[in-house]
């Protein structure tokens, strides 16, 4: 009847539901039968009364489907009932085989159905027995017993049905209070972003705008200019200035897109491993020569993962650029059965300024924390005999 799933909670109520149906069962079939037995004038001596038995057995096996069927088994109580006292059989009283199904019926919320039933059933007997033996006095006492036994069910049932009703209620607004705090908490959110996105776009991207224009004109400047190698070093490093501040442009709008759009989930394609390439060769024009190697067969890994890794080689390089003092940088990008590795060494010195050192500056950190999020490994340190390396491991499905 029903289904263990790891002692679930909705497996046990249910369990608890069926022993309790179970027993208002055994308790009705052997209310009505020591009953029977106990008003036979022959004090249960004589012959076997087999259709009260029935009747029961049957008024018992219905409080099984009380909680499906609640007015049909009240029914069915009262006409077996009914057809118990029709046969002439002993009178056992109405309150107890009926207090079950008049419970039930109040708690699921047949009220009327409850009380009709009860006073109608009620009525029928009295007239029955008072046709039958005439006496008034035993009759009226338990007529009045019954009546209040059955009225006391009846309103537990009913009280039992307005507590759930209300505790229903309450959880109600207790959900709605709760959807109402979090979608506050995601209009906070989302108003935030936005203003991060303006912030952003009125201070950097209107520099990096400036940076490109002012790029390009330089670059008008030195054509004009006199060949020679310190010119054409310059308008090479200016060509790079013109690219990279278009690029980082580029990706800030659509960071900024992220930034403003309701799901968060990025306007652009995610940076990818295919761009390593167009990365070194721009860190070659200005100056760093960049080796880069690929171990392993080159596969399919997840995009965040390949976006992370990206960005962590960029991060290095710019530091290479920035800190090491460095002429030559070898990236070392290593495919393997679950994960991908990179490794990133420079020749310049091996401690970097206090602002660069791992945990203390905002690239490192901001790279130990992408590593960690995927479940990698991260480290940042000095290279045994000069220069500086940082190495990464990343899940190739991402954690």
């Amino acid at each position: 009847m029903f289904a263990w799933r790891d002692g679930s909670v909705r497996d046990l109520l249910r369990l608890r539901r069926i022993l309790i149906d179970v027993g208002f069962g055994v308790f009705v079939t052997g209310a009505v039968v020591a009953l029977t037995i106990l008003a036979r004038p022959d004090g249960g001596g004589g012959r076997p009364e087999i259709i009260s038995y029935i009747l029961a057995v049957a008024m018992g096996i219905s409080m099984l489907g009380r909680r499906r069927w609640p007015v049909g088994v009240l029914l069915f109580t009262c006409i077996g009932l009914a057809a118990y006292y029709v046969h002439g059989y002993p009178p056992v009283g109405i309150a107890v085989p009926m207090a079950a199904a008049l419970f039930t019926a109040a708690e699921a919320g047949h009220l009327r159905v409850a009380v009709a039933s009860a006073f109608g059933l009620t009525a029928f007997i009295t007239l029955r027995q008072l046709w039958d033996s005439g006496t008034t006095y035993l009759l009226w006492y338990e007529l009045l017993a019954a009546l209040i036994l059955m009225k006391a069910t009846i309103a537990v049932g009913d009280t039992v049905r307005s507590r759930r009703g209300w505790q229903y209620e309450a959880q109600q607004r207790a959900e709605l209070m709760l959807a109402e705090q979090e979608q506050e908490a995601r209009r906070r959110v989302e108003h935030e972003r936005v203003r991060i996105a303006r912030e952003v776009h009125d201070v950097i991207a209107h520099t990096l705008t400036v940076i490109s224009i002012q790029s390009s004109v330089a670059a008008e400047a030195l054509a004009d200019a006199a060949p020679s190698e310190p010119v054409q070093q310059a308008t090479a490093a200016i060509g790079t200035i013109k690219q990279s501040s278009r690029e980082a442009l580029r990706e800030l709008r659509s960071t900024l897109g992220t930034l403003r759009s309701e799901d968060g989930q990025p306007r652009a394609p995610l940076a990818c491993l295919a761009g390593l390439e167009q990365m070194v060769t721009a860190t070659a024009e200005v100056g760093l020569s960049v080796d880069l190697e690929v171990e392993g067969t080159p596969r399919p890994v997840s995009a965040i993962v390949e976006s992370a890794a990206y960005r962590i080689v960029q991060e290095s390089l710019t530091n290479v650029l920035r800190h090491a003092k460095a002429d030559k940088a070898t990236v070392r990008i290593r495919y393997t059965s679950d994960s991908l590795d990179m490794r990133v060494a420079d020749n310049g010195r091996a401690q970097p300024p206090v602002s660069a050192r791992a945990g203390s500056g905002f690239g490192i950190q901001g790279m130990r924390e992408r590593v960690s999020l995927l479940g990698g490994s991260f480290s940042a340190g000095p290279n045994p005999g000069s220069g500086f390396v940082v190495a990464a491991s990343l899940p190739a499905a991402g954690a």
